[in-house]
């Protein structure tokens, strides 16, 4: 699946600059994408918006959506598709030209010298939702009742992340011979593990030693080394510790649009491309208000002219819980309700709020604390930030992980933190600061006499050794008054933008395959229009039949539609091809709403419509 991020590794400074917005002096790295929007809308070029968006282009664009959603696309096929639907060859073609001129779609030139298209994903959806049919408007909140129950609280992707990133903080894992998470390990990571590896077999995402690693495994293992929270280097899987610190600094909400964009990432390859167009009617619900799947499928049923039978083959509400609205329930990002035996009768409601252009939220805006009680067990509400989470995940050991999590301090977990880098004072202001009522007395005291003699050979060794030489290398417990590495939006977007190497294989060579930039002429587009005469173009005008018919075969070369008129109506037909029998022929074609067959003697006037060239074309 095409990302801006691919695009971005692929261009200069100053080409990626005009495609995301990034500006002299700024860090490439840190563009964001509230930059190039503005409220409701995609603005990559302003000028591409509204009326500068010609006719041919915007039919394009929708045909694209319709057909292919976020998927890559061959032109032929697109043609093929539109064709179905009335609109020329040639309006896509020059369409086509005039997206990729604008950098809305891009073309690359695969090893063999055929072309693909693709439109990236973010801006897929964005364009969706810009310039969907009215049928497909965002739905409203007042037709759907009252929300979900809340779902189990301390599992899903973002807290099996968070688990397998302690994991890495605190164990060397040095990899096999083939490149591998040795077995001893595994074991131990797929026991933190809470996402069920078989709701996400469904999907059938290919990936490196699949006799080895599980889906659940591999998801977490893909997701830490693409987000660059992990990396394999000199025979080891690695924290990368700064990044990791960037990422605990982050709010929830901000960590589940970024799980969320990785997973749209990974498994739209593998969802039919009119799911795209349901998954991005999902999306516009409100975060704190449900959906019926029905309702979803109703309205894109609604953009399409089929019947009452083919309406329900088409679009099947089962295929869609299986590929999407499970799995992403299994990660934690949706609640799920099965409301009967009818699968268009589930209903949903996001546990995030999945516009990912939205301002985010700072993760200092999680103020819960938790409750350090005085038989060492510490209460750990849903509300308390990640980083206060990863101090106790090291100095404690988790005894519940549920809407409540629920902890328990011991010699040898206060020992082990301190064995991991951290120190003394580090542990006891996190358990202060954090704690809504503050350490216990006799807990704290217990804490100074289980760890006198580790701190003191801490000590000893800082002194011998230098300040600082024994400081944490894990992401550091960050206090309200410390600040970050850099602002949260910064960092927000450097997540939601990154692309490292993973173990879930790629759909497509977009690193390998050249960005074909050349943009064909009228000439290239309609080879031999300037020789015919140009008010064939120009105006729907009588002609002998003869001249009729040589003027639909050099539209059938170029594939161009043709304007007929009578004295009592216009139509506008895709030629298909002539149709010969006893000396007389007739036209067969298309119109936008279906197939049909046209005399020459029913028709009085004729125009071939190229886009750009014909007067009436134009947008």
């Amino acid at each position: 699946m095409l990302g801006l991020a691919d695009l971005a590794a692929k261009l200069s400074a100053p080409e990626a600059g005009r495609l995301i917005g990034w500006r002299e002096g700024d860090r490439l790295e840190e563009w964001s994408l509230t930059e190039r929007t503005i409220p409701g809308e995609l603005s990559i070029d302003k000028r591409v918006w509204g009326e500068d968006l010609a006719q041919w282009e915007k039919h394009t664009l929708q045909v694209i959506l319709d057909r292919f959603g976020a998927h890559p696309f061959d032109p032929v096929k697109l043609e093929q598709a539109a064709e179905e639907i009335g609109i020329a060859g040639a309006e896509i073609r020059r369409g086509l030209s005039g997206l990729k001129e604008k950098q809305m779609v891009f073309a690359f030139r695969k090893a063999w010298g055929e072309y693909i298209y693709a439109l990236p994903w973010e801006l897929a959806r964005l364009w969706h939702r810009k310039i969907a049919r009215p049928g497909a408007v965002p739905l409203s909140s007042d037709t759907f009742g009252a929300p979900l129950a809340e779902t189990s609280y301390g599992r899903g992707l973002l807290f099996d992340l968070f688990y397998f990133l302690r994991y890495l903080a605190s164990n060397e894992i040095h990899l096999t011979k083939k490149g591998t998470v040795p077995k001893r390990h595994l074991q131990k990571i797929d026991s933190l593990l809470t996402v069920d590896a078989a709701a996400l077999r469904p999907l059938s995402y290919p990936y490196v030693h699949c006799d080895i690693y599980n889906e659940s495994l591999v998801l977490v293992l893909d997701a830490s080394l693409r987000l660059g929270l992990a990396v394999m280097k000199d025979g080891e899987l690695k924290l990368c510790r700064e990044r990791a610190a960037d990422w605990l600094k982050l709010s929830t909400e901000s960590m589940r649009r970024i799980l969320y964009a990785y997973w749209v990432r990974i498994s739209f390859p593998y969802v039919p491309s009119w799911q795209h167009q349901v998954i991005w009617l999902m999306e516009r619900i409100p975060v704190n208000r449900q959906g019926r799947l029905g309702d979803i499928l109703d309205v894109l049923r609604d953009c399409r002219p089929l019947s009452e039978e083919e309406r329900k083959q088409e679009f099947h509400a089962e295929s869609v819980l299986a590929l999407w609205l499970k799995p992403l329930a299994e990660l934690g990002l949706v609640d799920l309700a099965e409301c009967g035996t009818d699968a268009e009768e589930t209903c949903f409601r996001w546990t995030f709020t999945p516009d990912l252009e939205a301002a985010c939220p700072n993760g200092k805006a999680e103020a819960d604390k938790c409750y350090v009680q005085p038989d060492f067990e510490i209460v750990v509400p849903p509300g308390v930030p990640f980083r206060t989470r990863w101090m106790l995940e090291a100095m404690c050991e988790r005894q519940q992980s549920d809407q409540v999590a629920v902890y328990r301090l011991s010699k040898e977990s206060m020992n082990k933190a301190l064995a991991e880098g951290y120190d003394l004072e580090q542990c006891m202001g996190c358990l202060r600061d954090e704690s809504l009522y503050g350490l216990p007395d006799n807990v704290a005291q217990m804490i100074m006499q289980w760890t006198a003699r580790e701190a003191r050979t801490e000590m000893e060794n800082k002194e011998s050794e230098g300040t600082g030489a024994h400081s944490a290398v894990s992401p550091e417990y960050v206090n309200e008054s410390d600040g970050g590495v850099r602002n949260e939006g910064a960092a927000y977007f450097s997540f939601l933008t990154v692309n490292g190497p993973g173990l879930i294989l790629s759909d497509y060579a977009w690193d390998r395959w050249p960005i074909d930039c050349s943009i064909p002429s009228a000439d290239e587009l309609y080879p031999g229009w300037r020789e015919v005469p140009l008010k064939w173009f120009r105006e729907c005008h009588s002609y002998h039949l003869s001249t009729r018919k040589e003027m639909i075969s050099r539209a059938l070369e170029w594939k161009a539609a043709l304007r007929l008129a009578s004295s009592s109506e216009e139509v506008l037909l895709v030629p298909i091809r002539i149709l010969d029998s006893e000396g007389k022929w007739r036209v067969a074609g298309r119109t936008q709403t279906s197939a049909c067959v046209v005399d020459p003697q029913e028709w009085e006037q004729i125009q071939i419509i190229l886009p750009e060239i014909s007067k009436g074309s134009s947008s």
